[in-house]
C-alpha cells in the first residue's frame, strides 16, 4: 500500500527514447499533431460541460491570474472540480517509489489527448489517455501500461487526485462565496465524494477495478456526517482549522501483475454537479456505462466539422491548420444550463462569453458553416444583456456564475448588430430575426442617444483596444456604427418598417461619409484613432504616459505627440493619430474606405514601423505584441480590396504560429503566448479563405448565392464541399491551366440561383454550362454570369 502523503519520496523517470511501442500503436489519422519538447506548456480536453486544462508533460502547476494559479484543473463550469490527478508506481520486487511522472511525449487529437511516460528501470511504458465527452459533466483518465522486459512485473497502481471545489472568476459579484472542501469515501459504490461545505457542488470520482482501494487524508467530523446522509455542519459558526479541508487528497490503489509483453489498463472518472450528489454520481456512471458510445459520437462529431465547409486547396499546411482552427473552435464551447451555450473566448484565461470576441468569431463560424452554436451564443449574449442592461447595450463579457464583468463597451453593441444580420444572411432564418429584431432596434436607439451627446453620429465610449484615457469618439466605434445601422436598415426592410429603412440607411451613408473625411489622416496615408477636441487628445496622451511609463521610446513618442497637440487651441476639433491601434483598418475590413485610400492605407501599414513578421502591431507606436485578430483583420482588410496574395500572406503568418504553444492548436498572441486557443482565431482563417479565395458571399433568405472568387498566385485548383448556406448546400471549384480557367459550383438543391463574378477579358471565349456566350454583362471591368442550379463557366483564350 502506497502511502499517498509521501507520495514525492519516488524516484524519477527516465526520458530514453522509446522504440516501437505504444508510441507505435496510435491510430493512423491525418489529424494528429504531437510533441516531444518543451511540454511545460497548457493544453486543454474539452467537452461542452467539463474540461482539462493542464501542461503537456502531465503536470498541474498553478496556471492563471484571473483566479489566481487556479485557471488549470478540471473545470465543470460554473464551478472547479480538481486541481490536477497524477499516477504513482511502487515495484513491489524492488520496493522502488516512481512518482512526479513527466511525459516524453504529448499527442493532441480533436477529440482527446494523449502522454507517454517511459520507466526504463523496469521496462514499463505507459500510455494515459483523456477523454471528455460532447455532453455531461464528466471525463476519463485510462492508463495503459505494457511491459518491456523480460520478466513479469509486479506493481502497486495509485491514482491520485486534489479536490478543490470551487467557483471562477468573479463570481463573488454574483453573491457566490467559496467554503472548504468536505472528502468521504462511499464504499457501497466505491466512489470517492466531495462536496462545498456552503454550496450544492458536488465531486465524485470511480475507478473501472473492482479491486482497487481507496484512501483519503485523514477524516474529519464533518465528513463523518456524509455516509449517513445527515446534514452537514454549519462551517460558519464551526471554528475550523485553516485549510483542513482545502485540496483533499485521495487515492485509487490496485495491484497488477503483468506478464512480459503485455499490457494492463486502468480508467478513471471524474464528475461533478453544482445541483447535487446524485447527479454527479449519475453523470459519473454514464459516462462508465458507456463510454464506447460516447467516444464514438464524438469521433463522429469532429469527422462533420471536417467534412463541413471542407476545403482542398494546394497548401496541404494550410489546409490542414483550416481544419484545427474549426476542431479549435468547438472545444470553446461551453454550456451552463442557468447561462446558456455558447462560444467562450479562450483557454485557459477566458472560458466565459465575449461580446466583441463573438462578433469576430462567428463571421468565421457562419462561414464554416456551424449555424445552430452561432444562434445560441447571440441569444446568451442578447439575454444576459438584457438582464444587465435593458436598453439594448450590448455586454463586454459574462462569467459562468452569472455576473456582468463589464456591461459593454461602445462598439460591442454596433458589432453585435452586424453580427445578427450576418447569421440571417447566412441561415435565411425569419423567426431568428424576427426574435432579436426587438433588441437591435433599442441598441441602435442606444448607440445614437445615450452614447451620441453631442448628435454627430460618433457615439462615445470606449472600443476594442481599452486604452487609459480613451474613453472617446473612436474609428472603430464609428465604422462598426456605421455597419450596424446598415444593418439595421437591412432588417427594418424584411421586417416591414419601410421608413426605418429608408431612415437608417441615409443615416449610414451620411456617417460614412463623415468617417473618411474627419478620420482619414492624408499626411500619414492613415485613418486615425479617434476624433474629438485637442483637449481630448492630450487626456488620450496622458493616458498612454501612465500606461508606458516604463518604456523609453515611448515616453519619448507621447511627450512630442502631447507637445505637438498643445499647439492647438483645446477646442480645435479633428481626427488624431495618437496610438496608431490596428481598428485603425475598420474602414478598409468593412469596406466602407474608397479604393484610393483603402489601398494607401494597406500599403502604409504593411511598412515596417507598422507591422512585423506576425502582422501589424497592436499598437504601432509601442510596438509590442502581435494578435491573431489584428493580422486577420489586416488579412480581411486586403482581401477586401482585391490584394488576395498579401492577404494570404497574413493568413500564413497566423498559420506559422501553428502548435507553438499546444500541438494542434494556435495561440491568441503571436506567435506562441496568451491564451493557447482563442475563439476569433478563426475569423482571421477562415474569412479570407471561403468569403474571398473562395468568394462566397450568402444570402440564404433569397435562396441565392453570390460567387467572387480570387484565385491566389499559384493555386492552379481548389475546390469547396459541403458549404452550408441556409438550408442548401453548395459545393464550387476553381482550375486554372495554362491560359483556360473553370469555375463550377451546383447547389444541393438544385432550384436556388448562383451568380459568378470573375475580371473580365475582352478577349477571351466565354463558354457557360457548354454552351459559347457572346453576351456578357460587364460592370467596372467584371463579368457577371447567372444560373440556377449550376453554373459551369469556361474562361479560354481566342483563337
Amino acid at each position: 500500500m502506497i502511502n499517498i502523503n509521501s507520495v514525492k519520496k519516488g524516484i524519477l523517470i527516465s526520458t530514453t527514447l522509446l522504440s516501437s511501442t505504444l508510441l507505435c500503436v496510435a491510430e493512423k489519422t491525418s489529424f494528429i499533431e504531437t510533441k516531444s519538447a518543451h511540454l511545460d506548456a497548457p493544453y486543454v480536453v474539452s467537452g461542452n460541460q467539463i474540461y482539462c486544462v493542464g501542461y503537456q508533460d502531465g503536470t498541474f502547476p498553478p496556471m492563471g491570474d484571473h483566479v489566481k494559479g487556479e485557471m488549470g484543473g478540471i473545470w465543470a463550469q460554473p464551478i472547479k472540480l480538481l486541481d490536477g490527478f497524477s499516477l504513482c508506481l511502487k515495484d513491489n520486487n524492488k520496493g522502488k517509489i516512481y512518482d512526479h511522472l513527466k511525459a516524453i511525449k504529448f499527442v493532441t487529437r480533436p477529440y482527446q489527448c494523449e502522454w507517454y511516460y517511459h520507466i526504463e528501470d523496469i521496462g514499463l511504458q505507459i500510455k494515459c489517455t483523456l477523454f471528455a465527452p460532447l455532453k455531461g459533466k464528466a471525463l476519463r483518465v485510462e492508463y495503459a501500461l505494457l511491459n518491456q522486459n523480460v520478466q513479469e512485473a509486479n506493481l502497486q497502481i495509485s491514482f491520485i487526485g486534489k479536490t478543490d471545489l470551487r467557483s471562477g472568476f468573479f463570481s463573488d459579484k454574483a453573491g457566490w462565496t467559496n467554503a472548504p472542501d468536505s472528502m468521504w469515501i462511499d464504499s457501497a459504490k466505491k466512489l470517492v465524494k466531495a462536496k462545498d461545505l456552503k454550496n450544492n457542488w458536488y465531486l465524485a470520482v470511480s475507478s473501472d477495478s473492482e479491486n482497487a482501494k481507496i484512501e483519503t487524508t485523514t477524516a474529519t467530523e464533518a465528513e463523518a456526517l456524509h455516509p449517513n446522509q445527515q446534514e452537514v455542519m454549519n462551517v460558519e459558526k464551526t471554528a475550523l482549522p485553516a485549510g483542513l479541508f482545502r485540496n483533499k487528497i485521495f487515492s485509487f490503489t490496485d495491484n497488477r501483475e503483468i506478464a512480459s509483453g503485455s499490457n494492463a489498463t486502468l480508467s478513471f472518472y471524474i464528475s461533478g454537479s453544482t445541483d447535487s450528489e446524485e447527479e454527479a454520481v449519475a453523470e459519473n456512471n454514464r459516462l462508465r456505462n458507456n463510454y464506447a458510445e460516447l467516444f464514438a459520437e464524438k469521433k463522429g462529431h469532429f469527422q462533420e466539422i471536417i467534412q463541413r465547409s471542407h476545403i482542398q486547396i494546394p497548401d496541404k499546411k494550410l489546409q490542414n491548420v483550416y481544419n484545427w482552427v474549426k476542431f479549435n473552435t468547438d472545444w470553446l464551447i461551453q454550456e451552463v444550463p442557468e447561462i446558456g451555450r455558447g462560444f467562450c473566448a479562450g483557454y485557459p484565461h477566458y472560458i466565459w462569453w465575449f461580446g466583441t470576441d463573438n462578433s469576430y468569431a462567428l463571421q468565421g463560424i457562419l462561414a464554416t458553416g456551424d449555424f445552430e452554436n452561432a444562434k445560441s451564443t447571440l441569444r446568451l449574449l442578447k439575454e444576459h444583456s438584457i438582464k444587465c442592461n435593458g436598453n439594448g447595450r450590448v455586454i463586454h463579457e459574462v462569467v459562468p456564475s452569472g455576473a456582468i464583468v463589464n456591461p459593454g463597451n461602445t462598439q460591442e453593441t454596433a458589432h453585435f448588430i452586424m453580427a445578427v444580420w450576418n447569421t440571417y444572411l447566412w441561415t435565411g432564418d425569419k423567426n431568428f430575426l424576427n426574435e432579436f429584431y426587438p433588441f437591435v432596434k433599442q441598441g441602435i436607439e442606444w448607440l445614437l442617444t445615450t452614447q451620441d451627446k453631442n448628435h454627430n453620429l460618433f457615439p462615445e465610449g470606449y472600443g476594442i483596444m481599452e486604452v487609459k484615457g480613451l474613453n472617446a469618439e473612436l474609428i472603430d466605434v464609428a465604422v462598426y456604427t456605421q455597419q450596424a445601422l446598415l444593418s439595421f436598415s437591412n432588417m427594418a426592410k424584411v421586417i416591414g418598417e419601410n421608413e426605418s429603412h429608408e431612415k437608417y440607411a441615409q443615416l449610414a451613408q451620411t456617417l460614412k461619409d463623415k468617417i473618411n473625411d474627419l478620420f482619414w489622416d492624408e499626411h500619414n496615408s492613415l485613418y486615425c484613432d479617434f476624433y474629438g477636441t485637442a483637449e481630448q487628445a492630450i487626456s488620450v496622451v496622458d493616458g498612454s504616459l501612465e500606461q508606458y511609463k516604463d518604456i523609453p521610446d515611448v515616453i519619448k513618442f507621447y511627450n512630442e505627440t502631447k507637445k505637438y497637440f498643445q499647439s492647438f487651441a483645446t477646442d480645435y476639433k479633428h481626427g488624431w493619430s495618437t496610438n496608431r491601434n490596428w481598428v485603425i483598418n475598420t474602414p478598409i475590413e468593412t469596406g466602407i474606405a474608397p479604393e484610393e485610400k483603402a489601398q494607401a492605407a494597406l500599403e502604409r501599414m504593411e511598412e515596417n514601423d507598422m507591422t512585423s513578421q506576425w502582422g501589424p502591431y497592436l499598437s504601432a507606436v509601442d510596438k509590442l505584441h502581435n494578435m491573431t485578430i489584428s493580422t486577420g483583420v489586416q488579412a480581411v482588410s486586403q482581401a477586401r480590396y482585391g490584394n488576395i496574395d498579401h492577404s494570404l500572406m497574413h493568413v500564413n503568418q497566423i498559420a506559422a504560429t501553428f502548435g507553438l504553444l499546444m500541438p494542434g492548436s494556435i495561440a491568441e498572441m503571436m506567435p506562441d503566448y496568451g491564451c493557447f486557443c482563442q475563439e476569433w482565431t478563426i475569423y482571421s482563417v477562415a474569412v479570407p479563405i471561403i468569403q474571398y479565395i473562395y468568394g462566397i458571399k450568402p444570402n440564404a433568405p433569397e435562396h441565392s448565392v453570390t460567387l467572387e472568387p480570387q484565385i491566389p498566385t499559384g493555386w492552379n485548383t481548389y475546390s469547396l464541399t459541403d458549404q452550408r448556406i441556409g438550408e442548401n448546400k453548395l459545393d464550387m471549384s476553381v482550375s486554372r491551366e495554362e491560359n483556360v480557367s473553370v469555375y463550377k459550383a451546383a447547389w444541393d438543391d438544385a432550384s436556388w440561383n448562383i451568380q459568378l463574378i470573375i475580371p473580365f477579358d475582352p478577349t477571351a471565349i466565354y463558354t457557360v454550362n457548354g454552351k459559347r456566350q457572346n453576351n456578357i454583362k460587364q460592370v467596372a471591368g467584371k463579368a457577371y454570369f447567372n444560373g440556377i442550379g449550376h453554373l459551369d463557366i469556361t474562361v479560354s483564350p481566342a483563337l
